[in-house]
């Protein structure tokens, strides 16, 4: 990844040395912009040089680092609190914090931090270039108890695993149970918008409303539905997204 601009708050400047130390040996794809020791510079440099990550102390004579973070409504930088003080750990998360480090600062929390920092950027850069896809008419025939029932490839919304059987949910809120294994069905369905997003669940990806970024991510569809992405099959996901 491409070097990361970054200040640093702190009151102390003994602290700000020390990091930018620990930063410089140990996280070589930090760049140090600038710091500061209040938060009313730390908002012009902020305004200034547009770092990607904030060091951020959390009490700056006076004032709070979160009173600093208030000042930005959308922050365009990521926030690494780094504080004496243990009890502002859930404020910090609830400010959506990249991560909460004590100090003295231990090297390796400090590159596990960075690291986050890096993933959530990198991910960031590739839903900046989804675009929508339309899928052509394609009309499958699928075995079911019944018999065979003949569906539009863009009627299908997702389908489900059910042991030997799949599940498949179509845009008319019908849920067509088929004897064929999850796999047997995906096979029949047009890869260029059919995706196996987890071992029980293919989707349409035309449905697709958002991703969630969570400890696990999740699917969201127009329609409702709720899947969990695998985290195997997250960056191909989102790269088949991406595609014009």
């Amino acid at each position: 990844m491409n070097s990361l601009d970054a200040i640093i708050v702190d009151d102390k400047n003994m602290n700000i040395d020390t990091l930018k130390a620990l930063l410089e040996r140990y996280c070589p794809t930090i760049n140090v912009v600038h710091t500061a020791n209040d938060i009313n510079t730390a908002a012009t440099a902020i305004h200034q040089y547009r770092p990607q990550v904030l060091f951020l102390d959390i009490e700056l004579n006076g004032a709070t680092g979160f009173d600093l973070l208030h000042l930005f409504q959308s922050p365009a930088f990521h926030t690494i609190f780094t504080t004496a003080y243990s009890q502002y750990a859930v404020d910090a998360f609830r400010a959506r914090a990249a991560d909460y480090l004590l100090k003295p600062i231990n090297i390796l929390e400090l590159q596990e931090a960075v690291a986050k920092v890096e993933e959530k950027i990198r991910l960031a850069d590739l839903f900046r270039n989804i675009q929508p896809r339309v899928l052509q008419k394609q009309k499958i025939a699928l075995p079911t108890l019944e018999g065979i029932k003949y569906l539009d490839c863009e009627d299908i919304t997702h389908c489900d695993a059910s042991g030997s059987y799949t599940t498949i949910h179509t845009i008319y809120a019908e849920k067509i149970l088929v004897s064929m294994r999850l796999k047997e069905c995906g096979d029949l369905l047009p890869p260029v918008i059919f995706f196996r997003v987890h071992h029980s669940h293919i989707i349409n990806v035309n449905f697709v409303e958002k991703l969630v970024r969570t400890k696990v991510c999740r699917v969201i569809l127009s329609t409702g539905a709720d899947l969990p992405l695998a985290t195997s099959r997250r960056d191909q996901f989102i790269e088949l997204m991406s595609r014009k």
